[in-house]
């Protein structure tokens, strides 16, 4: 078996297209970007330029959308920054119950 090569940058692979137009991408393509099979991927069309391009996806649960709302996402981003710069405090299970049991009369808006 050879040598697998994964592109570092710009290359150029030629794939022909097989009958009822399915085609194979290059092991090196599927290794760089960690595509399997089943995974899904979009065509990009240009037909101004003639070029198409080719984005690998990652489809998410319905019911875990939520999660990559650019709103949940900058409540992420501000959690993360938090950590780093050490805002935070550290609690025991019985003292994170304790502490959300002292806020259970506040009203929520």
């Amino acid at each position: 078996m050879g040598k697998k090569t994964e592109p570092t940058k710009s290359v150029d692979f030629l794939v022909k297209v097989g009958k009822k137009g399915v085609l194979t991408l290059p092991s090196a393509v599927r290794a760089a970007f960690n595509i399997s099979p089943d995974d899904v991927l979009t065509f990009h069309v240009d037909v101004k330029r003639g070029v198409i391009e080719v984005v690998p996806q990652l489809l998410v649960k319905k019911s875990q959308a939520w999660f990559w709302t650019p709103e949940w996402q900058a409540g992420e981003r501000e959690a993360d920054e938090d950590i780093r710069a050490g805002r935070y405090e550290e609690m025991t299970p019985d003292g994170f119950l304790k502490e959300i049991g002292s806020h259970a009369s506040e009203k929520v808006n």
